[in-house]
């Protein structure tokens, strides 16, 4: 599938922008830090969009496969200190339980579903907190190796490129077309002959990777993390933040959402932090509210109605 321009001119501009903090500031400064939130935040977002996108499925549960990934990623680099093993055994143990629990989520519907997916990943968090091997309750992490944060910097844009251009691809493709049949009317999609389990565990899975992702960078990064963080709800509850204030249904709205939700967050933090959330809440429930469709949303509507609509009059005959 040839990709559209416009596609292909945002692609560049997102990298240009987004190898600011690689050539301009230092590793150890607090702007690079915010960098690389940016990053994994973006990533949870991105896999939470394209799920509700494609499906209409709203999941709570990615915190289920970040954790998992995040873990996973410790326990092999300390096992073996090869990191691209530690990658791939992370991205194998996440698609296999991805499939697991996709195949019994499918079954669901609505709310069930979206309480469902939660349930799993609370479950394995009190899972976690009774493992003694991986640290409990006092988390695990992976003290002795050395990665150079720019350099993992560097490999988390070329993944987010990768990942922003397949999703794009999948999105407008067969198992987009599919998945969006099955999403407006899966009875009427399964008359017609599709799969509905198949392109349901099929998004599913590509949706847990992209949290999965953002799991083994976190983990890459920060090198430590705790049940209660790598499990936290907070995970999903971002991503739907960030999708809501970017845009909903739009392939761009998880990198702006994000970009405004970071500035947002931490900027009330630092002023007012004993009012944190509730600003932050408030802030957000003005999103939900005025802008409805998003930043993205809004501005795809303006672009319409100001360019395209009068280049269409001017074209009808008199």
């Amino acid at each position: 599938m040839q990709l559209p321009k416009i596609i292909s001119y945002l692609v560049v501009i997102t990298m240009l922008l987004a190898l600011g903090p690689y050539i301009l500031l230092d590793a150890k400064s607090l702007f690079f830090h915010y960098a690389m939130v940016y990053v994994y935040l973006l990533l949870i977002a991105i896999a939470w969009n394209y799920l509700y996108t494609l499906t209409g499925m709203v999941s709570l549960g990615l915190q289920l496969y970040f954790g998992v990934a995040a873990y996973a990623t410790a326990l092999f680099i300390n096992l073996t200190s090869n990191v691209a093993i530690a990658v791939a055994a992370s991205f194998l143990i996440s698609t296999l339980l991805s499939l697991a629990v996709s195949l019994l989520l499918i079954r669901l519907r609505g709310l069930s579903f979206t309480i469902g997916s939660w349930m799993f990943a609370e479950g394995t968090l009190l899972i976690m907190l009774n493992v003694p091997s991986m640290g409990g309750s006092q988390g695990y992490g992976v003290p002795l190796i050395q990665i150079p944060v720019k350099e993992l910097y560097a490999a988390s844009l070329s993944a987010i490129v990768f990942i922003l251009l397949a999703t794009y691809i999948l999105s407008n493709g067969k198992l987009g077309f599919g998945a969006r049949g099955v999403k407006y009317s899966e009875q009427l999609a399964g008359t017609l002959g599709l799969n509905v389990p198949l392109y349901k565990v099929m998004v599913l899975t590509i949706c847990h990777l992209i949290a999965a992702l953002a799991g083994i960078l976190y983990m890459l990064y920060v090198k430590y993390t705790d049940p209660y963080t790598a499990f936290s709800i907070m995970w999903s509850i971002e991503a739907i933040i960030i999708s809501v204030i970017g845009g909903i249904n739009t392939l761009l709205g998880p990198f702006v959402g994000g970009a405004v939700y970071l500035v947002i967050h931490e900027y009330v933090r630092f002023l007012y932090a004993e009012l944190n959330i509730l600003i932050t809440g408030a802030i957000m429930v003005f999103f939900g509210v005025a802008y409805k469709e998003g930043i993205m949303g809004f501005v795809n509507k303006m672009v319409f109605q100001r360019i395209v609509q009068p280049v269409k009059r001017q074209d009808k005959p008199v």
